[in-house]
């Protein structure tokens, strides 16, 4: 039996690559300067719905979270909105590519537009939840 986690993680954050710089849960401290713009990749989960000889089916959820920080006082969700747009098209289109799986659906569930600010900074974010339901062919 295959584990999803970690394929599903990885396309995704390729995925996210293509698009603007994407991360596993947060910036590494290496990461300098710190992007404008960015992806995280910040919730995965999974429930076993099919066990059989021939494979095993997965249905998974992966939360994907597209980020712009701006001067403070500076809106805008005009680039976030094109992210979310490529996104969805990528995975519409059938080209999300989970090693070691078939991609048999793949829902969007939840898309979230937020807005947060600190002392500086403004920050403009779509929270995206997609659903998929997988198949490990052993």
């Amino acid at each position: 039996m295959l584990n999803p986690d970690t394929p599903l993680r990885t396309a995704y954050v390729e995925l996210g690559n293509t698009i603007v710089p994407t991360f596993e849960a947060g910036i590494p401290k290496f990461i300098t300067p710190i992007p404008e713009t960015y992806i995280l990749i910040t919730n995965q989960t999974k429930t076993q719905t099919e066990v059989c000889k021939d494979g095993n089916e997965w249905l998974c959820t992966v939360t994907i979270d597209i980020n712009q920080v701006r001067q403070l006082g500076f809106y805008g969700s005009e680039d976030v909105d094109q992210i979310e747009q490529q996104i969805m098209t990528i995975i519409e289109n059938d080209l999300l590519v989970v090693a070691g799986f078939i991609v048999k659906s793949a829902d969007l569930i939840l898309s979230q537009p937020l807005v947060a600010s600190d002392s500086t900074k403004t920050i403009t974010r779509k929270v995206l939840t997609y659903q998929h339901w997988l198949n490990n062919v052993d």
